[in-house]
């Protein structure tokens, strides 16, 4: 079951440029990584918090889905946000045709998103107390 954006896809069978950054329409674009990202959240987090951003957060729970999730996870995240970011430049907007409403609107999810990750990357690479690794 892949629920991933379906540009994610053709960038992939692209062999991953990360330089090469689709136009997308960031009306879109936005709910279908919304969407994605709370799947690839470990489920306890999406639960409390049904799609509202921030989504929960608190200490003591499980993030192996997250720790599992390889090239096709966090890197997807962090290439989706680059996509979101790079289609918000002034230049971009008017090819993609946002307008200032939508733009700032679409620049606070961004941050909340960016905000979210950032703590879901922390969370997922801390150790728990007592299991630190034993090498």
């Amino acid at each position: 079951n892949d629920d991933r954006p379906p540009q994610f896809s053709a960038w992939t069978k692209a062999h991953r440029h990360y330089s090469n950054v689709p136009d997308v329409n960031l009306l879109e674009w936005s709910e279908a990584y919304r969407d994605w990202y709370c799947n690839f959240m470990p489920i306890w987090r999406v639960n409390y918090s049904r799609y509202n951003w921030p989504l929960h957060c608190a200490e003591g729970y499980e993030w192996d889905d997250v720790r599992k999730a390889g090239k096709n996870g966090l890197v997807l995240a962090l290439v989706g946000l680059f996509w979101w970011h790079e289609n918000l430049k002034p230049e971009r907007k008017q090819e993609v045709g946002i307008d200032e409403e939508n733009a700032a609107r679409l620049e606070k999810e961004l941050a909340e998103i960016v905000d979210d990750l950032a703590y879901a990357l922390g969370a997922a690479t801390t150790e728990p107390e007592g299991e630190e690794d034993e090498d």
